[in-house]
């Protein structure tokens, strides 16, 4: 075509080329031709356009000729374009360089192009250009797409949160992500080229080699969970979700693994189902302590009766130690209320000197014989301020863990001693103030704890004991009564030489309550009348019994619609009333509001074991003048109705 459009005479007045036969097989050509054919002068005027500039671009052969061609440039594209167009004029020998430029259609949009030139002489020997131009702008749309799709794979591989990771048919990794660094700690360079198990535990490499081979053996992909190692050493939990990987043609070419570390995430779920199972244990244990305390109810009762007029002492020992143990008992209903329902409990001033020893004796009687028990204790103790029941239940869990551990007998050491920590010590012992404590040491020589897990002991159900044999909840127990006492806790270990637990207790200075026991007697009544409302017989007896011997005139309920019908029949002289809260059918709360609407001024007090902080704001809102926790003992029941009589309405 070069040496055609070489000839003489190129084209006619009119752009039409003519000339010989040949000239006109050329014309018919490019009249033909689906690119653009154009021939331009050295300036960029254009000499000739074929017709197919009208369907790729709008314009008409005749409406382009003598224009300048670069207008129809794209500015951003003519400094290429001027480039292009001057390396080929300087280069008539090779064809021109393939340039992309958009061009303006007719109705002002743009084409994409690609450009192709070649220098000739015109028949005046004139340097002149011919050119291709191919519409290409379909294709780029195709490429930006594509781009814009690659772009998006890219950011997705680099910012998802999940790790991705590709193996090849050998099973070496040949891409790994941003999130697969900072799951396994491992970069992008150290895992890439590394077996695919580098970083699985070695008992679990070949479960993992065999869903490697099943999935490529199959078109769909297949979920697993597995333990991983970190570079750091960590063991983690992931799931994982892997994919064949195919080439264009079906063929396949590894796996591509997506991997999320779910290791919180699973102890999260099994701290809910714990959470879960401690509420469960909350409701049934609230199920059972109304029946519980209904029982220890009228043993306390009865000990107190038995014990006016008795003159034996070894029968007010009996006495004491019977009454002793139903308090006991008492207390720890209300401290499984207190941990599985998180209830406040009353602190004061406690003389930890008796527990310590009273608990030592428990220990010679029911701890295996080849326990040895060593117990030393300052004879002038400070008191401290907590909760009996709650530091009992310290201790018990303390001296458990050390019998535990010494499976084959050892040495148990129990002491405790006044100490004063100043601003040096309270650094060494974290929690603590400058002022006076005392101090327990509950010591073993047993098996000792592992220095890797002795961070961990105080998490809830942390334990290194068999299925069955700890449920993992006592020291974390523990570690939630000394934070309530506003205490501290050390613990000191080694491996096959023991274990100590340092606990330090703020000593107390308000004086010690009196015992029940030593305490004046309270006031007789002078005939008031009382209504005793509660569905246990035996409560309602003795309560009976013992205000009558008290001086007092009673009327008893055993159920809220018989309560109501004696207050109304007796309203002019009851003076007060005291009601269970939990009954069946009409309940307390029932009565209570029942009563307050026919006397708005009578006196009730609310009895229950179980009561909520709820619970004791709605008998606020009631206008409840006392509330007597079950079970009760006859001095407190007899207090509690004195010190509301002489209340004035």
């Amino acid at each position: 075509m070069t040496d055609l459009l070489s000839r003489d005479k190129i084209e006619t007045a009119d752009g039409s080329l003519a000339g010989s036969s040949q000239e006109k097989m050329l014309s018919s050509l490019l009249e033909n031709v689906t690119d653009i054919i154009a021939l331009l002068n050295a300036d960029g005027a254009i000499r000739y356009a074929s017709p197919s500039v009208e369907r790729l671009l709008g314009y008409k052969p005749e409406e382009l000729l003598g224009q300048n061609g670069f207008a129809l440039v794209h500015p951003d594209d003519l400094a290429r374009a001027h480039e292009a167009f001057e390396s080929v004029l300087l280069h008539p020998e090779s064809a021109g360089p393939l340039v992309e430029v958009r061009s303006r259609h007719k109705n002002g949009s743009w084409r994409y192009t690609e450009v192709i030139g070649q220098s000739l002489a015109d028949e005046f020997g004139q340097p002149c250009m011919v050119m291709s131009l191919r519409d290409i702008t379909e294709r780029k749309i195709v490429e930006e797409a594509l781009r814009q799709s690659e772009h998006r794979l890219r950011l997705h591989f680099e910012q998802t949160h999940l790790g991705v990771i590709e193996l090849d048919t050998d099973f070496k990794i040949t891409r790994w992500n941003p999130a697969a660094e900072k799951i396994f700690c491992f970069t992008a360079a150290e895992a890439i080229g590394q077996d695919g198990r580098f970083f699985v535990p070695e008992d679990a490499k070949e479960q993992v080699s065999r869903i490697y081979h099943s999935l490529t053996s199959q078109t769909g992909g297949e979920r697993s969970t597995n333990e991983n190692i970190t570079k750091d050493g960590r063991t983690i939990l992931c799931d994982w979700h892997n994919t064949p990987l195919t080439d264009a043609d079906g063929q396949l070419v590894g796996v591509v693994s997506m991997v999320e570390d779910v290791t919180e995430r699973q102890r999260m779920e099994e701290q809910l189902l714990r959470s879960q199972r401690t509420e469960s244990i909350g409701t049934l244990a609230g199920g059972i302590a109304h029946d519980l305390n209904n029982i220890l109810c009228p043993i306390l009762l009865s000990a107190s009766m038995l014990r006016e007029g008795e003159q034996s002492a070894e029968a007010i020992e009996m006495l004491d130690t019977l009454e002793e143990n139903a308090r006991r008992g008492a207390d720890m209903v209300k401290q499984i209320l207190t941990f599985s329902r998180g209830l406040k409990t009353k602190k004061g001033p406690v003389q930890t000197r008796y527990l310590l020893k009273d608990f030592a004796g428990l220990i010679r009687e029911t701890f295996p014989k080849s326990i040895t028990l060593k117990l030393g204790v300052a004879p002038e103790l400070w008191p401290v301020h907590g909760n009996l029941t709650e530091l009992h239940q310290i201790l018990m869990n303390l001296c458990l863990n050390a019998r535990d551990a010494m499976p084959d007998g050892g040495t148990l050491t129990i002491t405790a001693e006044n100490i004063v920590l100043d601003q040096e010590s309270v650094g060494l012992i974290p929690n603590t103030r400058p002022g006076h404590y005392v101090a327990w040491l509950i010591a073993d020589s047993g098996t000792g704890i592992a220095p890797e897990i002795l961070d961990r002991i105080f998490d809830p159900f942390f334990t290194t004991k068999e299925l069955g044999k700890g449920t993992g909840l006592g020291l974390s127990i523990v570690h939630g009564l000394i934070r309530s006492h506003n205490a501290a806790i050390r613990v000191q270990s080694k491996l096959g030489a023991g274990t100590e637990f340092r606990v330090y207790l703020p000593a107390s200075s308000a004086p010690l309550p009196e015992s029940e026991h030593s305490a004046p007697p309270p006031p007789v009544g002078v005939g008031e009348e009382i209504l005793v409302v509660d569905d246990e017989e035996a409560i309602c007896h003795l309560a009976d019994k013992i205000l009558t011997r008290q001086g007092y005139h009673v009327v008893t309920a055993r159920n809220g619609e018989e309560a109501i019908k004696r207050y109304q029949r007796n309203r002019s002289k009851i003076q007060l009333v005291l009601t269970d809260i939990m009954m069946p059918g009409l309940d307390g709360w029932a009565v209570i509001r029942s009563i307050r609407n026919i006397n708005p001024a009578v006196k009730i007090i609310a009895s229950s074991g179980l009561m909520s902080e709820t619970s004791l704001s709605t008998l606020s809102d009631l206008n409840v003048n006392a509330v007597l926790a079950k079970p009760y003992l006859a001095h407190s029941l007899l207090e509690t109705i004195q010190t509301v009589l002489r209340t004035k309405s």
